[in-house]
This record gives C-alpha cells, sequence and structure tokens, in this order.
C-alpha cells in the first residue's frame, strides 16, 4: 500500500497496511458515530475483521505460505527492505483489535480489560521505537529475514494513543485528564521522565558510538545516571506533592471555618426564611380565602357580573351571564363589552362608559325605569338593569358592570298598572259607593268613587270628600259602634243604617267597613250603598211570595179537579164509548149479512169513530199525565231508548224495510220514563210517515250549534209544508188526511211539553215530499237543579 522507500529505512508491509487501515476505520466510526450503537457495531466488526485477518496472516506464515502466489501477504523481502507483518501482531496489534473489540464503560471488567490491552498496545509500539533508537535489533527484528518497520511502530503507538483518547472517561486517559493531585503530577512527571529517558538514550548511543565507552560500561553508567535522574524527578514531584497537600490542608481549614460561618449564616437565614415563609404562606392563605370568597360571591350572585378594564375588554364573567345572554366566558373574556350593546344603542352607551370613567362612583344604575336593551348570543334583545362600579385594583382602574333581567319585572309592572287601571274603572263603575277614610272619630273622606259622590248627591268630589263618614249616618252613635265591631274584629263588618245625602235627603243604606293598617296609619275601606230600591223590591217580592202562594194553593186545587176530571174520562166517557163499540161489533157479527152496502158503510164507520174516539181519551189522558208528571233526573241512554223503540216498531211491522242509524253513546241528563215517552212519539211519525217512501231511512244523531248540543231525529218521508208549523205543537192538530196518515194530533204536544220539562226547546224543519227533522235540546242545568234520582 505504501510503497514509497527511504534509503536505510524500511516501509510497511501490504499485509500490515490493511490491519492499520482496519483499526484506523474502527476509531475513526467510534469518534464520528460517538452514542450511536450503528456506528459502535461497525467499529466492533471493523477491529474484529482485524484482528481476525491478524490472526489469519499468523497461520499462514507458519505454515511459510508457499501456496500463496507470489508470497505478498507473508513474504519478507530483506533484500528491498519491506517490514513484515509479523511484528504487529506481535508488538500489540492483536491487543490493540481485542480491545476495540471489547469496548467497554468505565468501571467494567470489559473496559478495564479493554484499557490494559490498549496500554499494553502502545508500550509495544513504544519499546519497538527505543529499539530503533537504541540499535536494539532485538526489539524490532521479528523474523531471520525481516523487521518490523518504524512506520508500523509508529502506526501502532498512534493507535493506542487514538483508542486511549476516543474513551476519555477510563483509565489511563481519566487518571491523566484527573482534576486532582495525581492528575496534576502525572502531567508533570510523563513529559520529563520521557524526556530524560530520550536524553539519556540519545547520549548513550552518541558515546557507544564515539567509543568514549564501552557498551557494558556505558550501560552501568547510564543505568545508575538515569536512576539518579529518576530520584531526583521522584524528590521533586514529592516536595511538590507536600507542598501542595499543606496548602490544601491550610485550605481546608479555612474552608472548614467559612463553612462554620456559612452555616450558622445559612441557618440565621433558614429562619428568616421559614419566618417569611410563614408569613408569605399565611398570606397566600388568606389571598386564597379571600379569592375563594370573592369567587363563592362572584359565582353565587342572581345577577350577570362582569368585570371591565378600563380600556373596555371584559376579563372575567360569573355563571349568570349564559344564563342571561347565551353566551360563554370563553366567549366573552378578552371581547370588549360594546359586543352585549344593540347597534342602535352603542353610541349611547359609548358616551355613559366615558362620563363613568371620567367620574367613577362605588354604585351608579343605569335602566332602573324602563331598562336598558341588551343583546343576546342569538342576536335577539333582552331588558336589563345595569349597574356600574369603580375598582381600583393593581393602580389599575376596572369596572363591575352587574346586569339583571328586567323584563319580568317590566311585564309585572306593566300587569299591575294594567290591574290598577281595571280595577280603578271597575270601581269607578260600580253601582255601589266605594270610600277610603282616616281614623278620625268622624271619619273624614280620603278617597270615594263617583257612584259615592251620586249617592250623597254631591256637586263635586271636592265638596264630598269635605264630608265626614258619620254625616252619611242619621245616627253617629250607630256609625261610631260600627267603626268599633269592625275594629275589634279585624275584618269587613257591615250594617243596615238610614242613610242622609248632602242634600238632606234620607235613604235607605247598607254601609260596611274594614280597617287597613298602611305606613301614614290606621285607614278605613268602605262600601255605601243604596238599598232603597232593593228594599221596596224586597218588599214588592214578599207581597208576589204572598200572591204565588195563593195562587200554589188555587193551581193545587185545580190539579185535583183535572185528577177528578181525567177519572171522570177515563171511567164515565168510556163506558157509554165501550157500549157503542160493543153493540157495533155485535151488529157487525150478526146482522152483517143482512145489511146493504151502505149500512155496511155507516156501521164500519161508527166503530171507526168509536175506536178513532177511544185513542183520543188515551192520548188525552197520557198529555194530562205528562203534565203533572215530575221529573226524577238521572243519566239517560238516548242511543239505547231509541233502538228500543225501532226495534218495537219493526217487530210490530216485519214487511216494512226501512234503514235505521242511530248514533253511539248519545247520553243525556233527565227522566228516562218521561224521554222514552218522547223518542215513542218521534219515531211513531217517523216510521208513519216514511211507510209510502221507497229506500225509507231514519236517523238518530246530535249535532252542535254554537256551543249547544242538539238531538235530531230525521227521516226522509212525506214531511209538511213549512207555512203550518206553528200548528205543528199545539193538541190534536193534524197536517195530514186521516185517510193518509192516521193519528191524534196529541203526540208532539206530549213531547213539546216533556222537552219544555227538561228545561229544552224543540222545533221542526220539513220540506213536502222531503222527509221532516225534529230538533230538541235539553238542559243540563234543569237536571242539576233538581233531585238527582237514578234514572232506570
Amino acid at each position: 500500500m505504501l510503497r514509497m522507500r527511504v534509503p536505510g529505512s524500511l516501509v510497511m508491509h501490504v499485509s500490515a497496511a490493511c490491519v492499520v487501515s482496519l483499526l484506523a476505520l474502527a476509531l475513526l466510526l467510534l469518534r464520528v458515530g460517538e452514542g450511536s450503537a450503528r456506528y459502535r457495531l461497525g467499529a466492533r466488526c471493523s477491529a474484529l475483521l482485524a484482528g481476525l485477518f491478524m490472526v489469519f496472516v499468523m497461520l499462514v506464515s507458519r505454515l511459510d505460505g508457499q501456496w500463496l502466489t507470489g508470497r505478498w501477504l507473508v513474504a519478507g523481502e530483506a533484500q528491498n527492505g519491506i517490514g513484515h507483518l509479523w511484528a504487529v501482531p506481535s508488538s500489540g496489534g492483536l491487543a490493540l483489535a481485542l480491545a476495540l473489540v471489547l469496548g467497554g464503560g468505565a468501571g467494567t471488567v470489559r473496559g478495564r480489560i479493554s484499557a490494559l490491552l490498549t496500554v499494553m498496545a502502545g508500550v509495544i509500539g513504544v519499546l519497538i521505537l527505543l529499539g530503533y533508537l537504541l540499535d536494539a535489533g532485538a526489539l524490532y527484528n521479528a523474523h531471520r529475514e525481516t523487521r518490523v518497520a518504524p512506520t508500523g511502530a509508529v502506526a501502532l503507538v498512534l493507535l493506542a494513543l487514538g483508542a486511549l483518547a476516543s474513551a476519555p472517561h477510563r483509565a489511563p486517559i481519566s487518571v491523566i485528564l484527573a482534576d486532582d493531585a495525581g492528575g496534576a503530577s502525572l502531567r508533570r512527571m510523563l513529559p520529563t521522565v520521557a524526556l530524560v529517558v530520550l536524553v539519556l538514550v540519545v547520549a548513550r548511543h552518541s558515546v557507544e558510538n564515539a567509543g568514549l565507552l564501552h557498551p557494558s560500561t556505558s550501560a552501568g553508567v547510564f543505568a545508575t545516571l538515569g536512576v539518579s535522574l529518576l530520584g531526583g524527578l521522584l524528590l521533586i514531584d514529592a516536595a511538590w506533592l507536600s507542598r501542595v497537600h499543606r496548602r490544601q490542608r491550610s485550605a481546608e481549614s479555612r474552608l472548614a471555618r467559612l463553612a462554620e460561618d456559612l452555616e450558622l449564616q445559612v441557618a440565621a437565614r433558614t429562619r428568616e426564611l421559614a419566618q417569611s415563609n410563614a408569613s408569605l404562606q399565611a398570606e397566600i392563605r388568606e389571598r386564597r380565602r379571600a379569592e375563594a370568597l370573592f369567587r363563592g360571591v362572584f359565582e353565587a350572585v342572581p345577577d350577570a357580573v362582569l368585570v371591565v378594564s378600563d380600556d373596555g375588554c371584559i376579563e372575567l364573567a360569573n355563571r349568570r351571564v349564559d344564563a342571561l345572554l347565551g353566551y360563554t366566558r370563553e366567549q366573552l373574556v378578552g371581547a370588549p363589552v360594546g359586543r352585549l350593546v344593540p347597534e342602535e344603542i352603542l353610541e349611547a352607551h359609548r358616551a355613559r362608559w366615558r362620563s363613568f370613567l371620567a367620574n367613577p362612583t362605588p354604585f351608579r344604575l343605569f335602566g332602573e325605569a324602563e331598562g336598558l336593551p341588551a343583546r343576546r348570543a342569538d342576536g335577539s334583545p333582552v331588558m336589563v338593569e345595569v349597574a356600574l362600579g369603580a375598582l381600583l385594583s393593581d393602580d389599575r382602574q376596572r369596572v363591575i358592570v352587574s346586569m339583571r333581567d328586567v323584563e319580568e319585572r317590566l311585564a309585572a309592572q306593566r300587569r299591575a298598572r294594567e290591574a290598577d287601571q281595571r280595577f280603578r274603572l271597575l270601581v269607578d263603575n260600580l253601582p255601589v259607593g266605594i270610600f277610603v277614610a282616616d281614623d278620625h272619630p268622624l271619619g273624614r273622606l280620603l278617597e270615594a268613587n263617583p257612584a259615592m259622590q251620586r249617592i250623597l248627591e254631591a256637586e263635586s268630589m271636592e265638596e264630598l270628600l269635605e264630608s265626614p263618614v258619620a254625616s252619611f249616618n242619621v245616627s253617629a252613635e250607630a256609625c261610631s259602634a260600627l267603626l268599633e265591631q269592625a275594629r275589634r274584629l279585624g275584618g269587613l263588618t257591615g250594617a243596615a243604617c238610614t242613610g242622609m245625602t248632602l242634600r238632606g235627603r234620607q235613604f235607605e243604606a247598607a254601609l260596611s267597613v274594614a280597617p287597613r293598617q298602611t305606613a301614614q296609619g290606621l285607614v278605613w275601606d268602605g262600601v255605601l250603598e243604596d238599598v232603597t230600591d232593593r228594599k221596596l223590591a224586597e218588599r214588592r217580592i214578599m207581597e208576589l211570595n204572598k200572591a204565588l202562594t195563593t195562587r200554589a194553593g188555587e193551581l193545587e186545587s185545580t190539579n185535583r179537579e183535572l185528577e177528578a176530571f181525567s177519572y171522570s174520562v177515563s171511567h164515565d166517557l168510556r163506558a157509554p164509548l165501550r157500549a157503542i163499540d160493543g153493540f157495533s161489533r155485535i151488529l157487525e157479527q150478526e146482522c152483517m149479512a143482512h145489511l146493504d152496502e151502505a149500512n155496511r158503510d155507516r156501521l164500519a164507520r161508527v166503530r171507526r169513530n168509536a175506536q178513532h174516539m177511544g185513542q183520543l181519551i188515551d192520548d188525552l189522558l197520557g198529555l194530562a199525565r205528562v203534565t203533572r208528571a215530575q221529573v226524577h233526573w238521572g243519566t239517560v241512554d238516548l242511543t239505547a231508548l231509541a233502538r228500543e223503540v225501532l226495534l218495537g216498531l219493526a217487530e210490530a211491522q216485519p214487511q216494512r224495510q226501512v234503514q235505521v242509524d242511530v248514533a253511539p253513546d248519545l247520553r243525556v241528563h233527565g227522566d228516562v220514563r218521561l224521554l222514552r215517552v218522547a223518542m215513542q212519539n218521534l219515531l211513531d211519525n217517523a216510521w208513519k210517515f216514511t211507510a209510502r217512501t221507497t229506500d225509507a231511512r231514519i236517523v238518530v244523531d246530535a249535532e252542535v250549534h254554537d256551543t249547544e248540543q242538539v238531538f235530531v231525529v230525521r227521516d226522509n218521508g212525506a214531511g209538511f209544508d213549512m207555512a203550518h208549523a206553528e200548528k205543528l205543537f199545539g193538541a190534536f192538530q193534524r197536517l195530514h188526511r186521516m185517510d193518509e196518515f192516521p193519528g191524534t194530533g196529541i203526540g208532539l204536544a206530549t213531547v213539546q211539553r216533556i222537552i219544555h220539562k227538561h228545561g229544552g226547546r224543540i222545533w221542526a224543519e220539513a220540506a213536502p215530499e222531503h222527509g221532516a227533522a225534529f230538533y230538541f235540546t235539553l238542559s243540563q242545568e234543569a237536571g242539576d237543579a233538581g233531585t238527582d234520582h237514578p234514572a232506570g
């Protein structure tokens, strides 16, 4: 690798150059990749390769290398002076490679072995160099035909020094570089000893070459001289170390005194710091307590509170701000307070803000009467009452802004004003006199309504307010007694009295008073009513009641007479009617074959009229019973009644095909017996008047007319002309001929009596050949007023 030659010297063999290159590469990787595991692994691999290469070369050298072409790997060229590799491992190359492979940290076994091997390699290199300097061939001749090149020895020393320098934390470099007396002594002695040895070696070599001393003699002389010089150096170093030790002890003594003083100062300072720390901790606790108290109060107040800097930026906000305005604290802190103000009043807000900062006060209220608009997060307005308070902290002025939602209060005030207006309107329009009087013995008026002025015939309210309450009563003693009784009872107390107007007219009056305590003292609230007309009406009612009692007696007598008439009709009229009907039936049975057609017709007419007369008597008696009947109130299922009646009609005439539609759950309050009679008559009519109608249909339903429940019975039968509707509910009134539809004309009159007994009304709508609809209502109040009996 290195082919340059110097006359009289050797150059490094190719194999030695390879080993040196590998070891140098290992050192380079350790230095460049310090702290990197990959670089350390590369360095160890390079060193291991160098070691294995050297072992391989040594083994091949033992075999004399005959199998290798040209003997370039191991053969020395004595003639040309090329240094053989054999001296490298024998001189420490292998030790250095092993040291680099082992590596290891300071204080570890591998580290100590690695350091020892590195020093060994360096010492071997130094010995080889000394052999060249002293011309000691035994130190550098490795083979009979080869010698170790001085460049190889220099490379070995440099590599050993590089390996030691790459790990300064390990001995011996750590000892040499130590910042203590040993390191300083070693750094002083090493150059001196090396210089002495070098000088002695050079001097001996010069003396021997000059022939001044025999080699054996020069060895003893220079050995003695070397020992003497080294001993002197040791004495000098010992004296230096002794001085260093004395100075160290003196310094330690001073340091001990300083340490004692320092301990005293530290103890005193520690006590001061402990006292200061205790005071500081107490202050911190107090500040934390005050901060916690402030935070608790700040969060607990029912108002939305902001702390705003003098430049209008929000610094703090409590939780009520979110509830009132919809902003979170994060949205508000650092934002301008103008964000909470609507655009239309922003300039006015800035003017108020500047005015407050120019003249800060502990408390200033805005919007107390009507409120100020604030802007919520969603842009909607809310009426608030705003209080500003100045706060001086850290030599900087801040403002506490408190906002309270006054919309409910304003609404309550509006409601109170409206209620007061309604109350005032009511009081001013009441027909009775309302007044407020003080607790003066005569009761001087403080307030009065227009009715009071009218009742007392005062020309003006001023004239009325100048009059005492006692003047309204003919008897002042009675007025005083009433006030005393009301004072004792503590509530509204009334009495009848004779009043007197300001014009001297007496009238019947009802006076009621009640005491009420106010901030100005006791006052009397009173009501004065002119009951003259009511007294007259009461006397009139009493007279009418007497007349009514007399009329009731007469009515009872009439009812008894009606009952007697009904009995007479039932017995006295029915007896001859039964005789007529019976004899005519006998004639019809026995003589019908002997009569001509005209007489047969006459006999049939007699029988029909007798039967019709019997039906009239029955219907008339039924109407009388309905008129006299008492209503027994209860819950009635009108749907069930209608279906029951229609079922009976269908069973009586099974040949009829009638479509029936009855609404479900038609429940009313009334007398089930009377309502059955009413439904029987209405449905009988509907069944009868649909007899000549194809696809006959009867409907029972309920409708709502102006919040009133109306029941209807509707059919598509013959109908009638509404021009004769006023005769519809009269007794014995018929709108069709007997030969068209039979009947007595009592049914609808009976229905009307029943509906009227239930507090309702009935009417009809119809058209000829288009059916009829009968509507009726039943009053719930009538049922509630009467005695409620089960309707069964």
